[in-house]
């Protein structure tokens, strides 16, 4: 195992992760602003 397949690795790892982050960090603010908007209520 070379140290460009080990780089390559890591980078798909991290993106996997940043990626679910983004996704939970959006998910959870528009939990929070989705109270105050009175538009938003069914």
């Amino acid at each position: 195992m070379t140290n460009h397949d080990w780089m390559d690795k890591f980078m798909e790892l991290l993106m996997i992760m940043v990626v679910w982050y983004y996704y939970l960090w959006v998910g959870s603010w528009c939990c929070r602003n989705a109270n105050k908007l009175p538009m938003n209520k069914h």
